[in-house]
């Protein structure tokens, strides 16, 4: 059942929309908040992968933009990750909600300020398990020859996670 809310970073947006499970988030949140430089990364521009279907997220009302308040969390986070991650971070911490963040060092900047934290391959296995995929494989499949970077590691844990051994 849907409850949460969370916060977004763009990579996962970007993943999740390149093999067109953007929309089917909303089977697992009711609202995905997505800090400005994010959005504004995520749009900028049209002909980049994904566009239309993050574009539509917004259109629908689904993925929302949402700005943080607190600049003292992002100044720290500025000097070593992109606007977006930080921007995605701060927001987190200031709602204290969860962030689907796939990049390492977000992750672990995450982690530094006490946020839970999800990413695109768990996505992938909450979708299995709620029955709106009926296959991980093909996905991480798609992900991965659409050049998302997806250790072969990982792959093997996802798949395991979801009994597609």
């Amino acid at each position: 059942m849907k409850t949460e809310v969370i916060v977004s970073d763009t990579g996962p947006l970007i993943a999740l929309g390149k093999i067109g499970l953007l929309a089917k988030l909303d089977a697992l949140f009711v609202t995905v908040y997505v800090p400005t430089a994010v959005a504004h990364e995520a749009l900028a521009d049209p002909l980049k992968p994904a566009y239309a279907e993050i574009k539509k997220a917004f259109d629908a009302g689904f993925l929302q933009r949402k700005s943080f308040h607190d600049g003292k969390v992002f100044e720290r986070l500025s000097l070593l990750l992109d606007p977006g991650e930080a921007e995605a971070i701060s927001l987190a911490k200031e709602l204290r909600l969860p962030l689907i963040i796939d990049e390492r060092k977000g992750r672990k900047a995450a982690d530094g300020q006490g946020i839970a934290y999800t990413g695109t391959g768990q996505i992938l296995v909450e979708l299995k398990k709620n029955g709106v995929i009926t296959e991980v494989r093909p996905y991480l499949n798609s992900l991965t020859l659409s050049g998302y970077r997806l250790s072969q590691k990982l792959c093997r844990i996802i798949l395991s996670r979801c009994g597609e051994n």
